[in-house]
């Protein structure tokens, strides 16, 4: 528990404008200074998601020489209330990386993406139901499939998917039967 509590805090001092001044694992209270008013306004409210049910506050103090000097104490009345904050924070760290690294390097060039990396790519959503379905070479054996979601979903979804196909072709696709306009 000890070693959640100190990845929780190495996981604070990640976030821009956070100086993590002391820790205390016994009575479970982080104490630091903050910079950058947005990392505040994260901390404050991932504290008040979980705030009632794992016991959790952040605490504003004021330095007793200096009024304009703001410290912020992190306290918690349950270990779990630790563990899902830095579930929380850690996820949001990630995501950040990733629209961080997505406006460095642009849009990929697709052409090199494998449908395999598309799928795993979908598979770490939440929420997302997906299925795709694709054949190599035009062989009937060679047929793929990858998805996730529930499984009442998934049939839906390729039973829905299945009609849309069905209706362009019969928009699209030109059918003669031998003998016709000969």
């Amino acid at each position: 528990m000890e070693k959640q509590f100190n990845d929780f805090v190495e996981t604070l001092k990640l976030f821009e404008g956070i100086n993590v001044i002391s820790t205390n694992y016994e009575s479970l209270w982080i104490y630091f200074k903050c910079t950058k008013d947005s990392v505040l306004d994260i901390l404050k409210n991932q504290i008040n998601d979980l705030k009632d049910q794992y016991g959790c506050a952040l605490v504003m103090l004021t330095n007793p020489e200096n009024s304009d000097e703001v410290f912020y104490q992190i306290l918690f009345e349950k270990q779990q209330a630790v563990f899902f904050l830095y579930k929380n924070l850690s996820s949001i760290l990630e995501t950040n990386e990733k629209v961080t690294k997505s406006k460095e390097l642009g849009i990929p060039d697709l052409s090199l993406v494998t449908i395999r990396q598309i799928a795993n790519e979908l598979k770490t959503r939440s929420n997302l139901t997906f299925a795709l379905v694709w054949i190599e070479n035009s062989e009937r054996d060679n047929i793929a499939i990858e998805g996730s979601g529930q499984p009442t979903q998934l049939i839906g979804l390729l039973a829905r998917g299945t009609h849309m196909a069905i209706e362009w072709a019969d928009k699209n696709i030109k059918f003669y039967r031998p003998g016709e306009n000969d």
